[in-house]
Order: structure tokens, then C-alpha cells, then sequence
């Protein structure tokens, strides 16, 4: 399960995973919402949450078409 919150329109969560026969964190970011839009980024640490590799970035928009 991952923890976090979301605080001051930026969302921010960690879980810990099986990477490669070990046990790694991952971040999930939230940030630049919108009632239309956010932008979200993965990263993974593997020294504790020392330092972060990001590996995953997307921006999301809603369409509005009808």
C-alpha cells in the first residue's frame, strides 16, 4: 500500500517494492493540478530515500470533447 498525502495542491506518496530480489522506495508526485490537467512523476530509491532516479513522467489533460 502506498502513504502520503496530498498538502498545498501537491500530492506526495512512497511504497516500498521488489526491484531486481530487493526491496526498494518509490515516490509518486502529484503536482501542477488543475481542474483540467496535473502532472505526475515515479521515482525509485534504492539508498532509503536518500537520493531519487526519476523514471516515469506524464501530463495529464482532460479532454473536453462532447
Amino acid at each position: 500500500p502506498t502513504v502520503g498525502r496530498f498538502q498545498d495542491g501537491r500530492g506526495e506518496f512512497y511504497d516500498q517494492e521488489l526491484f531486481d530480489g530487493r526491496m526498494i522506495f518509490v515516490r509518486y508526485v502529484w503536482s501542477a493540478i488543475t481542474p483540467t490537467s496535473a502532472h505526475f512523476e515515479q521515482s525509485f530509491s534504492e539508498d532509503g530515500g536518500k537520493t531519487w532516479e526519476v523514471n516515469w513522467i506524464s501530463d495529464i489533460h482532460r479532454s473536453l470533447s462532447r
